[in-house]
Parts: C-alpha cells; sequence; structure tokens
C-alpha cells in the first residue's frame, strides 16, 4: 500500500517496500532498506516518457505565457524592447 504525507507545504510518498516513521524533531525518516534493486536499462518506457513530454510542454507553454505578460508590461510602460539582431545591431554601434 502507497502511503501520502500532506503537509502545508510538502508532500511525500512512501512506496509499498518502505517505511516512514517522524523523528522527536518533527522530521519524518524513510527507511527504504526493503527495497528491492532493480536493473537500470536504457529501454524507453511509454509512460515515464509521456508524463515528461507533458511536463516539458508545460513547462515551455507558461514560458512563453509569462514572455507574453513581460511584453505586454513593456509596452505598457514604453518600455523600448526588440528581438535579437536588432539588439545585436544596437549593441555594435558603441
Amino acid at each position: 500500500m502507497i502511503f501520502i504525507v500532506i503537509d502545508e507545504t510538502i508532500t511525500i510518498v512512501v512506496e509499498p517496500e518502505c517505511q516512514a516513521t517522524v523523528t522527536e524533531y518533527g522530521d519524518v525518516r524513510i527507511d527504504v532498506s526493503g527495497l528491492k534493486a532493480h536493473a537500470v536499462t536504457t529501454e524507453l518506457d511509454s509512460v515515464q516518457l509521456s508524463i515528461f513530454s507533458h511536463r516539458f510542454m508545460s513547462i515551455a507553454e507558461q514560458m512563453v505565457q509569462s514572455f507574453h505578460v513581460l511584453i505586454g508590461l513593456m509596452d505598457m510602460y514604453r518600455v523600448n524592447h526588440c528581438n535579437a539582431p536588432q539588439c545585436l545591431r544596437i549593441l555594435r554601434r558603441d
């Protein structure tokens, strides 16, 4: 059985072969001695590949949205902005 420990700032997933205890200081200690070693291969796992792909795309979409917000703020405050080739030409004029 998998256990999930949820706090205000963290979430801890305890795997079935592991054991979690709380120390006297309030720390969570996870004993992984019950885990069985498995061989590491170069085979692609389609599920993990799909999860990574979706996470990567989500991060890329958030970056694009943040960039659009930044450009909007720069326009609102009339800050001059330019694309990379224009910036290089401006810098070379020095």
